[in-house]
């Protein structure tokens, strides 16, 4: 059997059986609240690439970390007003 033939032969092959315990599968996981309304949000390369790290650091998603700058926003009159003001 030529070399190509033989490692094909072993990629197809079905896989042995554990030994051992099985395994326990994951605990139950509830699926991620349902959010009513989407956006599109267009960034320069750059403010991607810092909220991504940012999402990295926190452990988080970049949509999270957004969700909760909207919050901030809207719970806090003085951080609203600098962004009007940005704007």
């Amino acid at each position: 059997m030529s070399d190509l033939a033989s490692r094909m032969a072993k990629q197809v092959q079905k896989p042995k059986a554990a030994k051992g315990p099985a395994k326990k599968a994951a605990p139950f996981q509830e699926a991620p609240p349902a959010y009513g309304r989407r956006i599109t949000l267009d960034l320069t390369d750059e403010d991607h690439q810092a909220l991504k790290l940012a999402a990295l650091e926190q452990r988080t998603t970049m949509a999270n970390l957004l969700r909760s700058m909207v919050g901030i926003y809207l719970g806090d009159p003085k951080v609203a007003e600098r962004v009007h003001a940005a704007d």
